[in-house]
C-alpha cells in the first residue's frame, strides 16, 4: 500500500445547551463559508433545494494548542452536507477520514467523498448503536475496530485528477445527534499543513453588494500572523484604497475591514499579514458592487438565468438562502429564470405513485415574489437519473429503446453503472403519468415548459416526437394558456468542436420534418455550443449567426411564426483553455496553476446580448448563475456569476449593467 500522507482538520457540531469546558467563545461567524486549518467549509441541509435551509452561525474556537474548532447550534433530523474548497492530494498516497459521533439512540451514517468533476471516488454507510463511537474508514481491507468501514479517497482517481472536493455526510435518527469531529489524520494524528491560512469573510451572501450598501469583510488570520495593512483593487487593478490594519491579535479577536462600496463594479481586496518569523503572506478575495435595476417585470423578461441543478442547490452557503439569491438575481435585472431540475420525476417521486411538490412549490412562490417568469425543465436531464419507476425490461408499442437515442459513450456508461442496461425501456404510460400529475399540480402557476434539455443528445428524433405530442396534449388540458418549448438545438451530432464545421443541428431539422414545430410554442437553441459548431477560431466573434441560420429553417418549413428564445447562453467551451498543471517528479501535487481569464468572457456579454436583441431572439438566458463543478480546471466557470470558490466574478458586474445598453 503507498506511503500515508495526510492532512488535519477538524469541525465540532453540538446541539444547543451543551457545555464546551476549557473553550473560549470568539466573535461569531456566520456559517455559508469558514475556515478551519485551511478548508473551507460550507453547511446546507437536504433536500437538495436550499428553501429549507438552516441557518448556521457557529461560533468559531480557540484551543489551547492553536488549533480551531467550529461549534454550531443543534440541526433538525435530516441529512446535512459539508462541502469545501478543492484540496490538492499527492498522486499515490492514501487519505483517511474519520468521524466521531455521540447519539441517545440508533443513528444511520452516510459518508461520500467526491473526487474530480465530482465523481463518487468512495463511499460508507453503517448503523450504529446509541453511545460515543469514532468512525475511521480505513485505506485498507480490514475495517477499523467500533464500527469502522473500509474507504481509500485515491482507488479510483477521476479524469486523471487526483483532489477531493467534496465530503456528504448524512446522519439520519430521530433522536438527539453531536457530530464531534470530522478529520483527515496522519498516522501519528498530526497535522501536516503548511501553515494554517487566513480567511476572508464577506458580510452578506456572496460577496454582492448595491451600491451605498456598508460592507465589511471579516478576516480571520492564523494564530501567529498579524494583519499589516490591505488595499482594494478595481477590475483594472488600480488601487481604490489603501490603509493600515492597526492592533494586537488576540485569540478572540476577529478584524472587521470596511469595504468601498460608493460605485459599482469588480473588486479585489488584498490583506498583507505577516507572522512571527517576519514571513509575509497575501490573502484575498473578490466582491462585486452593483447598481440595482430598475426595470418593470416585463422589460426584465428578455434578461433569463439558467440556474442548473447545482445552481441553487450543491454550492449554496447556508447563509444564502433561495429568498437571498432571487432577490439578488431581480437586483442585477433577471426576469426569467429557467430552472433546470426541480420537476425532474425522480426529484418528485420514489416510486410513481407518491409525490412531494413541496421544494418545487417552494421554487416557484420565491421566484414570482420577485417577478421573476419561470421556464420549467421537463423530463431527466440525464437518462441515468431517470428513476427506476419509469422503466421498463419489456418492450411494447408504448416504450422508447433508450439505448438507441443515446450518443455518448459517457452517458452508456453511466446508464450501466445504474443497472439500467436491464430495464432499458422508457413506458410512456408511466411519462405520461408523471406529466399529468405534475400539469395537474401547477395549474396555472407557470407560463413556460420546456421540453427536455437537450434531447437529441438523448433520443433519436421519430422517438422524441412521441413525447412531444403526449406533452403537448396534456399541457393543452391542464395549462392551455402556458408554452412549450422546444427543442434546445446544439451543434450536431453535440458540440461540434471544430470537426465537422458549418453543419447544421441536424436533430432539429429532423424534428420539424415530422411535425414538431406545431406541438411548441417557441423554439429554443443553445448559442453557447455553436461556437463549436462554427470553429474554435471564431468563440470570440460576436456575429456567429446561429440564431439567423435557425430563423431561414424556420422560414423555410412554415414556423415562421415561432418565436426564438436562447435557453443556454454562455462563453462557448472551446475558449476553456484551463488545465492541471502538475509539479514534481511523481506527477504530484495537483495545482491549479493556469490562470483562468474570467474578463475577456465577461467583456463579451455585452456584445453577445445585443447580437441576440439584433437577430430577433425574444429571451436569452445566460449559462450559469453558478459553476456547474468545484474543480476549477473542469469548470465551466468562465460562463458564470460565481466561481468555483463561490465569489462573484466580473460576469457579475457585467450582467448586471447590461440593462443599461440594451433596452
Amino acid at each position: 500500500m503507498p506511503r500515508a500522507f495526510f492532512i488535519v482538520f477538524s469541525l465540532l457540531f453540538c446541539l444547543e445547551g451543551c457545555a464546551i469546558a476549557g473553550n473560549t467563545v470568539i466573535n461569531p461567524v456566520p456559517l455559508g463559508q469558514c475556515c478551519v486549518f485551511d478548508a473551507r467549509f460550507e453547511i446546507q441541509r437536504y433536500p437538495r433545494y436550499p428553501h429549507d435551509h438552516v441557518r448556521a452561525f457557529p461560533r468559531l474556537l480557540v484551543n489551547q494548542d492553536r488549533s480551531r474548532t467550529l461549534v454550531l447550534p443543534g440541526f433538525p433530523e435530516g441529512g446535512y452536507r459539508i462541502t469545501f474548497e478543492p484540496l490538492a492530494l499527492r498522486a499515490g498516497r492514501v487519505y483517511r477520514f474519520a468521524v466521531s459521533l455521540t447519539s441517545t439512540g440508533t443513528v444511520g451514517v452516510t459518508a461520500e467523498v467526491f473526487a474530480g468533476t465530482k465523481k463518487l471516488a468512495s463511499e460508507y454507510a453503517s448503523i450504529i448503536d446509541s453511545g460515543k463511537i469514532e468512525l475511521v474508514f480505513e485505506a485498507d481491507d480490514q475495517p477499523v475496530p467500533g464500527g469502522g468501514g473500509v474507504i481509500d479517497v485515491l482507488r479510483r482517481w477521476v479524469n486523471g485528477q487526483k483532489a477531493v472536493h467534496v465530503l456528504k455526510l448524512w446522519v439520519r435518527s430521530k433522536q438527539n445527534v453531536w457530530i464531534n469531529r470530522i478529520a483527515l489524520l496522519d498516522d501519528k494524528g498530526h497535522s501536516v499543513v503548511s501553515g494554517h491560512r487566513a480567511l476572508l469573510l464577506p458580510d452578506v451572501a456572496l460577496g454582492v453588494y448595491r451600491r451605498g450598501q456598508q460592507g465589511q469583510m471579516r478576516l480571520l488570520p492564523a494564530p501567529d500572523q498579524i494583519p499589516v495593512d490591505y488595499r482594494v483593487e478595481d477590475v483594472s487593478g488600480e488601487i481604490v484604497k489603501v490603509s493600515p490594519l492597526d492592533g494586537e491579535r488576540t485569540p478572540s479577536q476577529v478584524w472587521r475591514i470596511p469595504l468601498p462600496t460608493g460605485q459599482s463594479g469588480y473588486f479585489r481586496i488584498l490583506v498583507r499579514l505577516r507572522d512571527q518569523d517576519g514571513k509575509e503572506e497575501y490573502v484575498k478575495r473578490a466582491y462585486v458592487v452593483v447598481e440595482p435595476v430598475r426595470l418593470p417585470p416585463k422589460r426584465r423578461r428578455f434578461f433569463g438565468m439558467c440556474t442548473e441543478e447545482e445552481g441553487l442547490t450543491d454550492f449554496v452557503p447556508a447563509v444564502a438562502t433561495a429568498d437571498d439569491l432571487y432577490r439578488l438575481m431581480r437586483d442585477i435585472g433577471v426576469g426569467s429564470v429557467r430552472m433546470f431540475n426541480p420537476a425532474m420525476p425522480n426529484e418528485l417521486s420514489e416510486d410513481g405513485v407518491h409525490y412531494d411538490f413541496h421544494a418545487l412549490d417552494a421554487a416557484i412562490t420565491t421566484a414570482h415574489k420577485y417577478g421573476m417568469e419561470i421556464l420549467l425543465e421537463l423530463g431527466s436531464n440525464r437518462l441515468s437519473r431517470l428513476p427506476k419507476w419509469l422503466l421498463t425490461s419489456h418492450p411494447g408499442e408504448e416504450t422508447i429503446d433508450l439505448r438507441k437515442g443515446m450518443r455518448f459513450d459517457y452517458q452508456r456508461k453511466a446508464f450501466e453503472e445504474k443497472g439500467y442496461d436491464k430495464t432499458p425501456y422508457l413506458d410512456l404510460e408511466k411519462y405520461r403519468s408523471y406529466l399529468e400529475r405534475l400539469f395537474a399540480h401547477l395549474g396555472s402557476r407557470v407560463k413556460n415548459f420546456e421540453i427536455w434539455n437537450e434531447p437529441g443528445h438523448k433520443f433519436l428524433p421519430e422517438d422524441f416526437i412521441r413525447i412531444v405530442r403526449i406533452t403537448r396534449e396534456i399541457q393543452k388540458r391542464y395549462a392551455p394558456d402556458s408554452r412549450l418549448v422546444g427543442f434546445s438545438s446544439t451543434a450536431y451530432p453535440m458540440f461540434g468542436h471544430g470537426r465537422r464545421r458549418g453543419e447544421f443541428p441536424g436533430f432539429l431539422e429532423d424534428m420539424l420534418r415530422l411535425g414538431g414545430g406545431k406541438h411548441v410554442d417557441v423554439i429554443s437553441y443553445h448559442s453557447r455550443h455553436a461556437f463549436n459548431f462554427l470553429g474554435k477560431e471564431d468563440w470570440s466573434d460576436p456575429l456567429t449567426d446561429y440564431a439567423v441560420r435557425i430563423r431561414k429553417l424556420l422560414n423555410k418549413t412554415g414556423y415562421e411564426n415561432l418565436p426564438l428564445w436562447d435557453t443556454e447562453r454562455g462563453v462557448p467551451w472551446s475558449s476553456d483553455d484551463g488545465r492541471l498543471d502538475r509539479l514534481g517528479a511523481d506527477g504530484g501535487p495537483v495545482a491549479w496553476l493556469k490562470p483562468f481569464n474570467l474578463f475577456e468572457p465577461a467583456r463579451q456579454m455585452p456584445k453577445i446580448y445585443m447580437q441576440a436583441r439584433s437577430q430577433g431572439v425574444k429571451r436569452v438566458f445566460w449559462f450559469n448563475w453558478f459553476p456547474g463543478t468545484q474543480n476549477i480546471a473542469r469548470s465551466r466557470v468562465r460562463e458564470s456569476l460565481f466561481d468555483a470558490g463561490l465569489e462573484p466574478t466580473p460576469a457579475m458586474y457585467e450582467y448586471s449593467r447590461l440593462h443599461v445598453s440594451i433596452q
